[in-house]
C-alpha cells in the first residue's frame, strides 16, 4: 500500500520545534554563558570567584595566543575551575566558525580572551595576579606630600611654577615615593577626567609605586582641585604682600620745575645740609 501523498491544497501548517531556552543565572552582562554562544550572558553564578592557581593552563606559558594563518579552534573555548572546585566552559560568541586568516578575526578573539582572563583572574585581588600593565594610580599620601611640597616651594620661591622647576618638585616627589608600596585600601581622591570631577575611591591591588616623570606630577597636581586651589591662594597671598609693600612705601613730592632747563632737585629743600660738613658749591642735581 503506497504511503498517502501530502495535500498541499492543505493550509494547515507543520508544527516548528520549540527553541531550546538555556538557564542562565543573574550577573554581569559582560560575561558569557557556559556551553553557549550567546552574548551578553553570564558564564557563571555571581559571586562566583576564580584564582590563577586553578587555571594555569591559561596563563600565556601554558597556552599561546591566537595567530593571523594558524588554525585553532580551541582558543574558540576556555574551561574556568572556581575556588570551589566547579568547572565552567566559556565558548566565544557570535561565530560557529572562525576564519584564521583573518586578521580582524583573529585580533577580536585574542581580545576576547585578554578581556575574559583579566577581569576573572587578575582583578580578584587575591595576590596572584599576572597583569603587567597595572596602572598604579596616585593615593593620597601622595596627594599630601605633594601638596606639601609645592607650597613650600612657592613660599620659598614666591613665584609660579615653571616647566623646569616642575622636574625639581618631581624628583623630590620621586625621592619619597619610588619604589614604596601602595596598600590595598588607601583612599585615591576626587580628580578632574574627561568626564568631570571623579569621586575618587580605594585602591583594590597592592602595588609598588613607579618613578613619576615631571609633566606626570604637573598634569596630576593640576586635576586635584583642592591641591590647585591651594596653590592659587599662596600665589594670591604673595601678590597682596607684594602690592601692600608698594603702599606702604612714601611717595616723594618732586616740585615741578618751572622751565625746561631748571631740574625739580634744584631746591633748597631737596636735601637737608649737614652742620659740619665742609662747605661745597651747590651741585645742581643730588648724587645717589
Amino acid at each position: 500500500m503506497a504511503p498517502p501523498t501530502k495535500d498541499s491544497s492543505s493550509t494547515a501548517k507543520e508544527a516548528l520545534p520549540e527553541k531550546k531556552k538555556i538557564p542562565f543565572s543573574k550577573g554581569s552582562t559582560a560575561n558569557r554563558i557556559s556551553n553557549s554562544s550567546i552574548k551578553h550572558a553570564p558564564c557563571c553564578p555571581r559571586g562566583t570567584k576564580f584564582s590563577w592557581s586553578a587555571n594555569m593552563h591559561l596563563s600565556l606559558a601554558n597556552t599561546p595566543r591566537p595567530q593571523v594563518g594558524v588554525e585553532s579552534p580551541e582558543l574558540m573555548h576556555m574551561n574556568l575551575t572556581d575556588t570551589k572546585g566547579n568547572t565552567y566552559r566559556i565558548v566565544y560568541p557570535g561565530r560557529g566558525k572562525m576564519d584564521f586568516s583573518s586578521r580582524q578575526w583573529v585580533s577580536a578573539l585574542d581580545k576576547w580572551r585578554r578581556q575574559f582572563i583579566n577581569r576573572r583572574l587578575n582583578k580578584n585581588n587575591d595576590g596572584e595576579s599576572q597583569a603587567n600593565d597595572f596602572r598604579p594610580h596616585w593615593t593620597e599620601p601622595e596627594q599630601e606630600y605633594l601638596l606639601h611640597v609645592i607650597k613650600e616651594w612657592i613660599k620659598k620661591n614666591e613665584c609660579s611654577i615653571s616647566m623646569r622647576h616642575w622636574e625639581e618638585i618631581a624628583g623630590i616627589y620621586n625621592a619619597r615615593f619610588e619604589g614604596t608600596e601602595a596598600q590595598a585600601g588607601w583612599r585615591c581622591p576626587p580628580a578632574f577626567n574627561g568626564k568631570g570631577l571623579s569621586a575618587g575611591g580605594k585602591l583594590k591591588l597592592a602595588h609598588t609605586l613607579p618613578a613619576r616623570k615631571a609633566t606626570a606630577v604637573r598634569s596630576q597636581v593640576y586635576r586635584w582641585p583642592r591641591v590647585r586651589e591651594a596653590m592659587d591662594a599662596e600665589l594670591r597671598k604673595i601678590e597682596q604682600e607684594d602690592n601692600g609693600d608698594d603702599d606702604d612705601r612714601e611717595d616723594v613730592d618732586l616740585e615741578a620745575p618751572d622751565s625746561d632747563d631748571e631740574d625739580a632737585l634744584d631746591s633748597e629743600d631737596a636735601y637737608e645740609p649737614v652742620d659740619d660738613a665742609p662747605h661745597q658749591p651747590q651741585s645742581s642735581r643730588l648724587e645717589a
